[in-house]
């Protein structure tokens, strides 16, 4: 519950700053119509709220611990995007991945400042204690999201969202993610 009223908390704050600076604008200014405007053809997710580089000692040894997780989706066809999502995780010395297949759904055609739902099916790295030792392992699983994008430059959109992760065996997940940046255009 605390987890929805923090999205919901976070969407209205976000909301509310993107209205404020759309007034900012001159009266009368009508962006120029770019393909972008409607929708693009690709789109990148750098999330932030998962990546980190970190180093350190445990009694002699050093350990570097890095993450990373990326999205990419293509305009499949108006309103739809498929695509994948790629995680990479080293704790150390043991390495996980995330990869899954994902479909988008966005409530407006003009992607830069739309709601959108999205859904993905795919292998995700998990903790299990099997025969009372503690392992990391590759399960299967999938998610749903839901959030919204708000345009920050020409091909930069701040992206926040919250999903729910059904993995293995393992009891549903809910995680908001507050640093997603996407970078989208036209051409690759």
């Amino acid at each position: 519950m605390k987890a929805l009223l923090t999205l919901l908390i976070s969407t209205v704050v976000a909301t509310a700053v993107n209205a404020q600076a759309r007034k900012l604008v001159a009266p009368g200014y009508q962006p120029v119509a770019t393909g972008w405007g409607s929708s693009f053809l690709h789109e990148f997710d750098l999330n932030l709220s998962e990546g980190y580089l970190k180093s350190y000692k445990s009694g002699s040894n050093s350990i570097t611990d890095f993450n990373l997780f990326a999205a990419y989706s293509y305009d499949f066809r108006s309103q739809f995007q498929l695509g994948g999502d790629v995680g990479f995780q080293s704790y150390d010395s043991e390495t996980r991945f995330t990869l899954a297949a994902t479909g988008t759904y966005n409530f407006n055609q003009v992607y830069a400042d739309s709601f959108f739902a999205k859904g993905g099916l795919g292998i995700y790295p998990v903790r299990k204690i099997t025969n009372g030792k503690l392992e990391n392992k590759n399960e299967l699983g999938l998610y749903i999201a839901a959030g919204k994008r708000f345009k920050i430059w020409e091909h930069v959109n701040y992206k926040p969202f919250i999903s729910i992760a059904k993995i293995s065996d393992i009891d549903p997940e809910f995680t908001i993610q507050f640093l997603n940046i996407s970078l989208n255009t036209d051409v690759f």
